[in-house]
């Protein structure tokens, strides 16, 4: 995702004619990916709080929520694509630049 949206702000700095390395456009990207980082640093933070502990009572409850998430399908498959940076701003990257963007990262991946 990080890459993602990366690209696209280097895509439209270059549509700009602006200095792609400028602190403006890196500052963009870096405001873009916030929210989403910090979400996510926060999170690894909780589990490695939550597995870490003795507490049986912390125990039981991560145990049940364990069990929980299991049995939920629509929920857990919702974690996995969150972790997978499908359910980010990714959709927001701007249309004229996303059919560059896909043809930039399959050239990466795959040539």
């Amino acid at each position: 995702m990080d890459a993602a949206c990366l690209a696209d702000c280097i895509i439209e700095a270059q549509q700009q004619a602006r200095d792609v390395g400028s602190l403006r456009v890196l500052r963009r990207y870096e405001r873009w990916r916030k929210a989403d980082n910090t979400l996510m640093i926060l999170a690894m933070r909780g589990f490695k709080e939550l597995f870490s502990t003795t507490s049986p009572s912390l125990v039981k409850a991560r145990q049940i929520g364990l069990r929980f998430t299991n049995r939920l399908d629509f929920l857990k498959n919702y974690f996995m694509r969150m972790a997978m940076g499908e359910i980010t701003d990714f959709a927001f990257v701007s249309k004229k630049n996303y059919k560059k963007l896909k043809k930039k990262l399959i050239c990466y991946f795959f040539d």
